[in-house]
């Protein structure tokens, strides 16, 4: 089990520098993959933010905001689990 740390025994530097390597890598380019792929009609994704959160962090997403208190693309927990949900059946469902 992650437990979070309280604030002041995380440097705000060390944090920020994690969290931009985060966000502006691989889930950012997930993301716009996503959204490119929405708006060509290759997928159907209810919130492709949220999908890439799902996608890249079906554990990333908890330990993350354990750590540091922020989420991929700031996905609200609802968001996130409704996606990993439409993920999930789409998976069990071969993608139909």
């Amino acid at each position: 089990m992650i437990k979070r740390l309280p604030a002041s025994a995380i440097s705000p530097m060390t944090t920020e520098q994690m969290w931009h390597g985060v966000s502006s890598g691989l889930y950012e380019t997930t993301a716009a993959w996503i959204r490119s792929g929405v708006a060509a009609g290759r997928m159907t994704v209810t919130d492709p933010d949220a999908t890439a959160a799902v996608l890249l962090s079906l554990t990333y997403y908890r330990i993350l905001h354990a750590l540091i208190g922020k989420v991929p693309g700031d996905v609200g927990e609802d968001a996130f689990l409704t996606a990993w949900v439409d993920h999930a059946v789409a998976t069990v469902r071969g993608g139909r």
